[in-house]
């Protein structure tokens, strides 16, 4: 699922390590602070809480986790929600709102959608498995629609 050192390091972050029930043998060689071992266990984490939560709450645990070790490489746009509140502030327009407009399935499994309305333009909606990420997808299409960012999201 993910790059063993990045999981490892979100591991250590967590001290997953310390939780682990390890064989006596692996336990002296030091296997709580293995990459390997510690990458497994995060990902067992969080299929843990997609079997139990459903892919909600296990895409926000996997934003919550790993949103800080995603796009290091420095080409990464800032995030759409503070882009949008900050082009709209300078064009001297009140902050944007995000509103909810329907929220369908399962509460194990919600799809929302959200509306961003901002001065005269037009409304546009988007949708997600939280809110938090429906808000996210809705400010991003706004901003390549208004021509603010160019090109594919990353």
């Amino acid at each position: 699922m993910c790059e063993k050192e990045t999981c490892a390091a979100i591991a250590r972050e967590l001290n997953l390590g310390a939780e682990l029930n390890l064989g006596d043998a692996e336990a002296r060689t030091g296997g709580a602070e293995k990459d390997a071992i510690l990458g497994d266990a995060i990902e067992a984490v969080i299929g843990a809480v997609y079997m139990d939560g459903g892919l909600g709450p296990a895409y926000e645990i996997v934003e919550r986790l790993f949103g800080e070790h995603m796009g290091q490489s420095g080409t990464e746009r800032a995030d759409a929600k503070t882009t949008l509140q900050e082009w709209a502030q300078g064009r001297g327009l009140e902050p944007p709102a995000y509103v909810q407009v329907d929220r369908r399935g399962p509460d194990h499994a919600p799809e929302f959608t959200i509306a961003i309305r901002l001065g005269d333009f037009p409304e546009l909606s988007a949708s997600g498995p939280s809110k938090r990420l429906a808000e996210h997808k809705a400010a991003e299409a706004f901003l390549l629609r208004e021509k603010v960012w160019k090109g594919a999201a990353t």
